[in-house]
């Protein structure tokens, strides 16, 4: 469209003398005017289309989105999840996803927040930048999730089994290198008031922008960079954001698969192998041996468990995070010297389009949980049931027994059993004891008795005979 108005213009020629003289050639004033309005026209076009087309997008997002958060929140705070290092990490990061969802629908739809607001509040404006910390933030403990999890699988003796302090420790250290990371939101003035030049003296002022790693704005005049990194800027994003995250993700999810599911470690067969009773060190009662060997097999699953929504997490980061990012590294590191007005605008919106579109992977989470994994189905179905009973919409509905809570129901029956047991147990010990005592103090009465009812002469004999004994 950039091209269509120059060339628009220079049909304007005009062999009449009387027109504008630019250099030697003449142009018709009347159709540059109607070359001008037109360009107006379809710029104001291109603007609404791409509106809405990011509107449609922000709000099929955040509410997909939202639904999965939910459910992921609950489900990572449920056992088996709950309380282990996955479950936490996965979680932080489910809360953290969910922060670029809202700032997308608040600050890029236009429906809250217009353009003129954020170039005129600092507040503002350093909110609707913030967006790229929580999504470095993101990347971060989808990074920390893989290597806490091969980590936890290895255990060797160069890698010690990681303590919840020092799972708090890299976390701590995680965030902090994402603040680096995003240093120039910081260190760059938020919102910039540029002088513009005219008869009036006006300025304008607008807020900082991020287009790759250039700091700059996008106005009539195209892209302007507001000031140079001292190095290639467009590269070195590449390769912090996308490169290294993908070789680290990658990695560790080829050693999973290697140590986990073709060659399962010695301390999950070591599991299996005494709850099927070959370690005969310790010699307990039957039901208490069963209850044990249902304890261990859902240890071994719940491993597997946590594996599976690893793989899970960082197979979908991988694949839809680098459409966007290749995009970005090429737009960013190849620019045409030529400035069009159109071009930028329209990379200004693709862009916008993209980074929403890289959002996708914190909305399909939930979704491919769902469809890939049947333990977390069962989760999901036991939440929605649980949730149901409270509602008068239980008449409707006939609840049934997933697998995981008949499970966990008979685990909880068997240790009810054996409670049960040992309580009886207890119970005849203490009856046994009262009624031997009960035995002694009625013999003891007896014996009183008859010594009341004995003659003297005889008493004496007695206690005469107990004297003798003792």
């Amino acid at each position: 469209m950039g091209d269509d108005l120059f060339l628009c213009i220079e049909s304007c020629r005009s062999t009449n003398t009387s027109g504008a003289l630019v250099g030697n050639d003449s142009y018709d004033l009347e159709c540059i005017t109607k070359c001008s309005q037109h360009h107006t026209t379809l710029y104001q076009s291109t603007a609404e289309k791409y509106t809405h087309i990011l509107q449609i997008i922000a709000v099929v997002l955040i509410t997909f989105g939202l639904i999965g958060k939910v459910f992921n929140c609950i489900i990572f705070l449920r056992k088996p999840l709950r309380g282990t290092t996955t479950g936490v990490l996965l979680l932080l990061k489910t809360i953290f996803d969910t922060f670029p969802l809202l700032w997308t629908f608040i600050f890029d739809t236009k429906f809250f927040v217009q353009d003129d607001q954020i170039n005129a509040s600092k507040l503002i404006c350093v909110l609707s930048r913030s967006s790229d910390i929580f999504v470095s933030w993101s990347i971060g403990f989808v990074i920390l999730a893989c290597t806490v999890r091969l980590i936890t699988i290895i255990h060797s003796k160069r890698f010690p089994q990681p303590t919840p302090f020092h799972v708090s420790v890299l976390i701590l250290s995680m965030m902090f290198c994402g603040l680096i990371y995003n240093w120039h939101l910081f260190y760059y003035q938020n919102l910039v008031t540029v002088p513009v030049i005219d008869d009036k003296n006006r300025s304008f002022t607008y807020c900082n922008v991020l287009f790759g790693r250039q700091m700059g704005y996008f106005s009539f005049g195209g892209f302007l960079a507001t000031q140079e990194f001292l190095y290639n800027a467009p590269i070195v994003n590449f390769i912090v954001s996308s490169l290294i995250p993908f070789a680290i993700v990658a990695t560790t999810n080829i050693v999973i698969i290697v140590y986990v599911l073709k060659a399962p470690p010695k301390r999950i067969t070591r599991l299996s192998l005494h709850a099927n009773g070959t370690n005969k060190k310790i010699a307990v009662h039957q039901l208490t041996s069963s209850a044990q060997h249902a304890n261990n097999q859902v240890t071994k699953k719940d491993v597997s468990y946590e594996t599976t929504i690893t793989l899970t997490t960082s197979c979908v980061f991988l694949t839809t995070n680098s459409i966007a990012s290749i995009y970005v590294y090429v737009k960013s590191s190849h620019r045409s010297n030529r400035t069009r007005l159109t071009e930028d605008l329209k990379t200004s919106n693709v862009y916008l389009i993209l980074r929403m579109l890289t959002l996708i992977d914190t909305v399909l989470e939930f979704y491919i949980y769902f469809l890939t994994g049947k333990k977390f189905r069962e989760e999901v179905y036991q939440v929605i049931r649980e949730i149901l009973q409270y509602t008068p919409l239980r008449k409707y509905f006939k609840f049934t027994q997933t697998p995981t809570a008949l499970r966990t129901l008979s685990r909880n029956y068997q240790k009810q059993h054996i409670h049960n047991n040992k309580q009886s147990i207890g119970d005849t010990y203490s009856l046994m004891n009262l009624t031997n005592n009960s035995i002694d103090t009625l013999n003891q009465q007896q014996q009183l008795e008859k010594l009341l009812d004995t003659p003297e002469n005889e008493l004496k004999e007695t206690l005469d005979t107990i004297e003798s004994s003792v």
